[in-house]
């Protein structure tokens, strides 16, 4: 059960410079293949993949075929073995690994969900930076055109 943990936690960190990183077009995957450490076979082998903005992809397949990784490799939470993965024209390996998830959210499989409000929970990776200005904010972005409702800070 703790495998995971141990697989993520023994990855190369990412190293990347650069401080920004665009999402306005596409993500796309040249080539990537994926090779978990001390494995003898890939879980993702030469994946060529392009995602456009408001396109809703399924990935479907059975136990161990790969959707997780695939979905971690495009999240920037695991770096490819081999190949790029590009935000617009951007390979996110020349990025700091902050500045990738900046603009993601995801709810994966296996989630722990917090005891706390929905702002707070919003705010969460900021670590304590969250005021209520800079919540409504980040609220109206996740829910545009929503209305903004007080239930949501309770």
């Amino acid at each position: 059960m703790i495998a995971p943990f141990f697989r993520y936690w023994n990855m190369t960190e990412r190293t990347g410079e650069k401080n920004a990183c665009g999402f306005e077009r596409q993500i796309s995957l040249q080539g990537v293949s994926f090779q978990y450490s001390g494995q003898n076979g890939f879980a993702l082998k030469e994946i060529d993949l392009t995602i456009d903005k408001g396109e809703v992809l399924a990935v479907v397949g059975e136990n161990g075929a790969g959707k997780s990784t695939l979905v971690n490799i495009i999240l920037g939470l695991y770096a490819p073995s081999s190949g790029a993965v590009f935000y617009d024209d951007t390979d996110i390996s020349e990025v700091r690994e902050e500045q990738i998830h900046k603009m993601q959210s995801v709810v994966l499989q296996n989630f722990v969900r917090y005891k706390l409000t929905v702002g707070e929970n919003i705010c969460i990776a900021d670590f304590g930076k969250g005021d209520a200005d800079r919540m409504e904010e980040d609220i109206k972005t996740i829910f545009p055109g929503g209305q903004v409702d007080e239930r949501l800070q309770q």
